[in-house]
């Protein structure tokens, strides 16, 4: 990836997964800990208690690896009857992408760009539709701790998700948007993104052998699960825009907003 990310929001881990735990009920840590089928759902139950208590997530353990990794993969809906299948979802993808920055866990990371876009997609909805639980102050912390949370693992991505950084860069435009962020910081980290989708588009054509006419960004990786979801939140980034933006961030979030959402057909 790049050197360099610039700064935008000051990088630490730990709030966000915080956060959201907090917001679980033992109801949602049961469903959790059956997600594989009810198998050893009693060891899984209380590994994530562990976790909500300040435990740390080994990605090689199984427990609760396995229910986290599962949860990851629900497919809510913006709906107030899927508001607490969005907190659940949420959790795991944050519990899951604190546990990628770790050195021992450097090997784990399996679809991250996929747990980092669930998790958006979930603090999206829940932006719409539940976090008027929540008053204004803790909205926002959430947002910047899912802000602080990427910055922090961006310059740790192991070896199995380092030539996904552009999706990271890509998450952390989309928080650090609706934040008291520069606009020359602001577009420094998109020229970052840029330069980062161009040379894993480079080292993926070379890996194959020849050229290939890649999508934007999702040309860059071999799984699709999760395309959709990131076409999703490009129609979606040009929202995050607010008044106080200046004329170049405005055009180059419509840049990326317009490539990523691109039909590879056209």
């Amino acid at each position: 990836m790049p050197p360099h990310l610039p700064n935008t929001l000051e990088p630490n881990p730990d709030p966000l997964p915080a956060l959201i735990g907090g917001m679980l009920n033992p109801e949602d840590l049961r469903i959790i800990s059956e997600a594989d089928y009810g198998q050893d759902s009693k060891e899984h139950l209380a590994a994530l208690r562990s976790l909500l208590h300040g435990g740390a997530l080994n990605l090689r353990e199984c427990k609760p690896t396995e229910v986290l990794e599962l949860t990851r993969w629900d497919r809510p809906i913006d709906d107030p009857t899927h508001i607490g299948r969005h907190w659940r979802r949420a959790f795991a993808c944050a519990t899951l992408l604190r546990a990628y920055g770790e050195p021992e866990n450097d090997n784990g990371a399996i679809g991250a760009n996929e747990t980092l876009v669930s998790l958006i997609d979930s603090l999206h909805a829940l932006g719409l539709k539940a976090l008027r639980q929540l008053n204004d102050d803790e909205t926002g912390d959430i947002n910047r701790a899912a802000a602080a949370l990427v910055a922090w693992l961006i310059p740790r991505l192991g070896p199995n998700s380092s030539d996904e950084a552009a999706f990271f860069g890509l998450g952390l435009l989309w928080f650090a948007l609706a934040e008291n962020v520069s606009d020359a910081a602001l577009v420094a980290l998109m020229d970052w993104i840029m330069v980062a989708e161009a040379e894993a588009a480079t080292a993926f054509r070379a890996q194959l052998g020849y050229p290939i006419p890649g999508e934007w960004l999702l040309g860059t990786i071999w799984s699709q699960q999760c395309h959709d979801l990131w076409r999703r939140l490009g129609g979606l980034l040009p929202g995050r825009l607010s008044a106080w933006h200046g004329a170049e961030v405005v055009s180059t979030v419509h840049l990326i907003a317009a490539m990523l959402t691109r039909d590879p057909e056209d």
